[in-house]
């Protein structure tokens, strides 16, 4: 019976967790200079989408935007 209850308990906490958190997006050209620095609040998958929609291409440089 208790561990029926503590399996509940677990199963409800576990139910308001969210898979949510802060990523950050570093955006660095192809020299290595870092120009923009993001910090997004949502799912891993969903932060490296937002995060290579970042990504740029001005003059002679290719910017790079990563998940870090």
């Amino acid at each position: 019976m208790k561990k029926s209850i503590f399996i509940a308990a677990a199963l409800a906490a576990f139910s308001f967790a969210s898979c949510k958190k802060d990523y950050t997006c570093v955006c660095k050209d192809d020299q290595g200079y870092e120009w923009a620095t993001y910090t997004v609040h949502t799912t891993r998958e969903k932060a490296k989408d937002d995060c290579n929609g970042y990504d740029e291409t001005w003059a002679n440089y290719d910017a790079v935007c990563t998940i870090e």
